[in-house]
């Protein structure tokens, strides 16, 4: 997918990655609603966004199917996920090492 137009370099979806982990650490899970009211996200970029840092290992699933974010998850580790993709749509796992996780470079 292309970067929308006027799309900041460090940017998902128009999101910056920096606010993106600000919320998603802030709340402790990637709610819709609060996700369209602070970035304006429609369902198919919510979609994205959650699914990749779900299939990644960032975002589990909670409670009535909520994406919440992983216990095991640090603000460093997400910034590394986010530095370590080639591009915005598919981001880099993260891989257990021992008691801790390492990203994958893609």
């Amino acid at each position: 997918m292309q970067p929308k137009e006027n799309e900041p370099k460090d940017a998902i979806d128009g999101v910056e990655k920096s606010d993106l982990i600000s919320f998603i650490f802030k709340n402790k899970w990637f709610p819709f609603v609060n996700a369209k009211m602070q970035f304006g996200l429609n369902p198919k970029e919510y979609k994205k966004i959650g699914d990749n840092l779900e299939r990644v290992g960032v975002l589990v699933r909670g409670e009535n199917n909520a994406r919440i974010l992983n216990e095991n998850v640090t603000r460093e580790m997400l910034e590394n996920i986010f530095k370590c993709s080639d591009s915005n749509d598919m981001f880099a796992p993260l891989l257990r090492d021992g008691n801790s996780f390492t990203v994958q470079k893609l």
